[in-house]
């Protein structure tokens, strides 16, 4: 009797198709081809958030570190003949930014102790003479990764003033605030400075 059983279904087996149709195929081949483009965006998406949000952390370190200098330092210890008037940043091109500081000769300084209430001497730009000092030079990271066209060249000129950190835009402390905008393909981040020294992102 059961020799009989397992012969009759081996038999209902055997009428039985085997593997997918067309269709069963291809719904799952689109399927997958959905989720797989779905993925692919979001890991892409996310990859250009963290890549945005490194750089803008990196630039308002930099902001930060001329900021707190600002507060501290008066004379360049390695060269006294300079009185430090500012420490600034500037983007100089859409990928390349960096640390400065101007500065009066000694000289300059004692023939009129509030040259650096000049404003020229709180530019990149304009400082007389060519009165600048980098202190370093840095490069956005990632492919594509730029600074906005707003936020780089001539009018970006951030400078902090010794020896209270007094915040300067091209010279001027009345300008309410500074967007510098980070961005790869559509994606931006914007850091803001206001005339107060907050800087936030």
């Amino acid at each position: 009797m059961l020799k009989d059983s397992l012969q009759k279904a081996a038999k209902e087996g055997g009428k039985r198709r085997g593997g997918f149709t067309l269709i069963e195929l291809l719904i799952s081949l689109a399927m997958i081809a959905i989720l797989t483009g779905t993925t692919l965006k979001i890991v892409r998406v996310s990859d250009t958030n963290r890549i945005l949000a490194l750089n803008v952390n990196e630039v308002v370190s930099a902001m930060r570190f001329a900021q707190s200098s600002s507060l501290a330092a008066v004379f360049d210890e390695e060269n006294s003949d300079r009185h430090i008037c500012g420490l600034g940043f500037i983007a100089t091109t859409s990928t390349e930014y960096l640390l400065f500081y101007t500065y009066a000769t000694t000289n300059q300084y004692k023939n009129n102790p509030h040259i650096c209430n000049n404003n020229s001497y709180l530019t990149y730009n304009s400082v007389p003479g060519n009165q600048r000092v980098i202190l370093n030079q840095f490069k956005l990271k990632g492919s594509g990764v730029v600074f906005d066209a707003g936020s780089f060249g001539l009018n970006n000129e951030l400078v902090f003033k010794v020896p209270y950190g007094e915040v300067y835009l091209n010279g001027s402390n009345s300008f309410g605030f500074k967007n510098f905008v980070i961005k790869k393909g559509t994606a931006t981040k914007t850091i803001t400075v206001n005339q107060s020294g907050q800087i936030s992102f």
